[in-house]
């Protein structure tokens, strides 16, 4: 086997994708709209439904979703013009012999919200056919073992499960919410209040992390930056309103924001299973393809490999149904909060091509800009946390490091 055989069999984990294999935007595209359309967000829109006035719902989902889209318009636009996944990009940032150990950060974060997932398509699965507990956790065991599939095979697996999944959860979707509009009337802020404001910072960290950290994995087979550009804004502009509409409408008619219950409770069982098959497994192999390179850059284990192991990861919590367990919600929800502050560091890295600085320069621009993100809270705590950590990186970069030691091990 030659090496381009290998490079692309493992679909360039460690190198930049050339060219030559760089396919068509719309196959890209179907992958990443196929990514956004989950579940655990459309419950999101379900939330702010209920904490929302129905103008500020809207509002909320529109401002929170064009900042999203000029996010996902950069990171979309560096993944093409680089060709390299997001792995990749931090291995520039962070130098020297314990630079790879950011790598880890993506995976534990991915593979905990795999496991999630495949636990709520293994409940929603024993909750159809009255299944006794046991029975309900082999099958979230045994729904984290078959998502990975398409994983295993890769960037083609995506595809090919988008464009046939993608299509269903669009038809699904739209007609669970016009089933149930033709049944009541519409009842939304029918819980504790909540901000604009806070409702719109509800809406960004709904995506963030999967818009910094997720979207160059894909973008980089596209053939054009500007095509990049487009697949990751407008894909989640359209994709990520659908989400938080389906289930905003949702929660306001029938206090169900998970559109495969509203089937399920209108008698269409079979329809409600197929949804969230379709819906979960799109993001599940998304979540598990880059947690994959991601491990793959750190320990250079195979990519196929490295799938594997997360998958053994990920079905083991899921058996355990994470979503009841508040530890690890906490934990997932706190991981994901210092997103903002690593894609500062990493992008950062990028803009200034050859940073110098020591290897414990982006650490601590990072926990900064995290912590920075931690204190402010609220609709600032992602511009906060960027521009902490990408201020911090830019000023070690211009500092003259003089003193001996301080790059001994770049």
């Amino acid at each position: 086997m030659t090496d381009k055989t290998q490079n692309a069999d493992s679909d360039f984990t460690l190198e930049a994708v050339p060219q030559d294999r760089r396919l068509p935007a719309v196959q890209v595209f179907s992958i990443w709209i196929g990514f956004i359309l989950v579940v655990g967000i459309m419950a999101v829109g379900g939330g702010l439904a209920a904490q929302l006035q129905k103008g500020d719902f809207v509002l909320a989902v529109v401002i929170g979703n064009i900042v999203l889209a000029l996010f996902a318009a950069f990171t979309g636009y560096v993944g093409a013009k680089t060709g390299m996944a997001f792995n990749q990009m931090v291995r520039t940032a962070f130098p020297g012999k314990l630079g790879g150990m950011a790598n880890l950060y993506v995976p534990v974060v991915l593979v905990g919200w795999y496991a999630v997932e495949a636990a709520l398509f293994g409940s929603f699965v024993a909750q159809a056919f009255g299944l006794s507990e046991v029975a309900e956790r082999i099958v979230m065991l045994l729904s984290a073992l078959f998502f990975a599939t398409s994983s295993y095979i890769g960037f083609r697996g995506l595809k090919w499960v988008s464009y046939v999944m993608v299509p269903l959860i669009l038809v699904l979707g739209s007609y669970a919410v016009l089933a149930v509009l033709q049944r009541s009337d519409l009842t939304f802020a029918f819980g504790e209040p909540i901000t604009l404001s806070t409702g719109v910072s509800f809406v960004i960290a709904s995506w963030i992390m999967g818009v910094l950290t997720s979207l160059p994995d894909l973008t980089r087979f596209c053939r054009k930056p500007i095509y990049g550009a487009l697949v990751g804004g407008v894909g989640i502009l359209v994709a990520n309103s659908f989400n938080l509409i389906i289930g905003g409408y949702g929660a306001s008619l029938s206090q169900q924001s998970d559109p495969a219950l509203i089937l399920y409770s209108l008698g269409f069982v079979v329809a409600g299973l197929i949804f969230s098959l379709a819906n979960i497994w799109t993001t599940n192999d998304s979540n598990m393809y880059s947690a994959s390179l991601n491990l793959s850059s750190l320990t250079g284990v195979s990519r196929r490999n490295c799938v594997l192991i997360c998958t053994f990861v990920g079905a083991i919590l899921a058996a355990f149904d994470p979503a009841k367990l508040t530890v690890i919600f906490t934990f997932l929800i706190f991981m994901g909060n210092t997103a903002p502050a690593l894609a500062g560091v990493v992008y950062t890295a990028w803009i200034l091509r050859k940073p110098s600085y020591p290897s414990w320069c982006p650490w601590a621009a990072w926990a900064l800009g995290a912590l920075a993100s931690w204190w402010a809270g609220g609709l600032w705590a992602l511009p906060l946390g960027i521009i902490v950590s990408s201020s911090l990186l830019v000023m070690f970069g211009k500092i003259r490091w003089n003193v001996a030691g301080f790059g001994s091990d770049r």
